[in-house]
């Protein structure tokens, strides 16, 4: 039996994650709240381009490029709109994102961490959609025995955090995940299709647990499994609800 263990969104682009016991899919559709905020790098681009641009992610501070700010924690309350910042369990920010004061600072704490200057960065938000690496709707899932496998291969400590990915499931042999991929399942009232492996960038280079790099990740994760992939993107093609603890099963190819 294949079933979910973890579910999480990722509230700003380049940070930490947020777990989820529970939520609802949308057809062709992020996770709601996965990638909704983004802090500008202060490129030309992310100067110019209003706040509710979406950009790509060279445009943005992110952990590929500053392992710093693996030091953070954040969570994001949609409903009230409250925002916290965690650094050693110490709060560093909790308060409404609904003023420019409050979005701005929000913004220039976590910058900090990057070595930026107090409003050199800035705070993009999107209504609709994410700032995904592509404009499409993907959500990304991961086999727990592929993370472990591969971790244990390379040498480093098994963290599913370093990889990202919106859900996480067991009860496949690692890396069988790639053989799901033209295929569909049903978790809970929901129906994804999977459409390709999950390419990864230096970002997993950041060990999330001491916000520190070990270089060259990416080519030793291909030298251990035989490609620079961790998890399968999918696309929601029948909205519906899902949770931690349902199961996970495959109903058809792909015609």
């Amino acid at each position: 039996m294949i079933r979910i263990t973890d579910i999480t969104i990722y509230p700003v682009k380049g940070l930490s994650g947020q777990a989820l016991p529970h939520t609802t899919l949308t057809s062709e559709s992020l996770l709601s709240g996965d990638r909704q905020f983004a802090i500008s790098a202060g490129t030309a681009a992310s100067r110019e381009a209003a706040p509710d641009s979406w950009l790509k992610k060279a445009h943005f501070l992110q952990q590929m490029t500053y392992e710093s700010l693996a030091a953070l924690d954040v969570s994001y309350d949609s409903v009230t709109d409250q925002a916290v910042i965690t650094h050693n369990n110490e709060i560093l920010f909790s308060d409404t994102l609904a003023t420019p004061e409050t979005s701005q600072r929000f913004c220039d704490i976590i910058s900090g961490f990057a070595g930026k200057e107090p409003g050199e960065s800035r705070l993009f938000r999107l209504s609709d959609g994410g700032f995904s690496d592509t404009k499409t709707p993907f959500i990304s899932l991961g086999n727990r025995a592929s993370l472990i496998a591969a971790d244990t291969k390379m040498g480093i400590r098994s963290d599913s955090r370093r990889y990202r990915l919106n859900i996480l499931f067991e009860g496949l042999e690692a890396f069988a995940e790639y053989d799901l991929i033209g295929k569909h399942a049903r978790i809970g009232d929901a129906i994804l299709r999977f459409t390709e492996p999950v390419g990864r960038c230096a970002a997993i280079e950041v060990d999330p647990k001491t916000a520190t790099r070990r270089k060259g990740l990416v080519a030793d994760l291909t030298a251990a499994t035989g490609a620079p992939d961790m998890g399968v993107f999918a696309m929601v093609v029948a909205s519906g609800h899902i949770a931690v603890g349902d199961q996970m099963s495959i109903i058809e190819e792909e015609r």
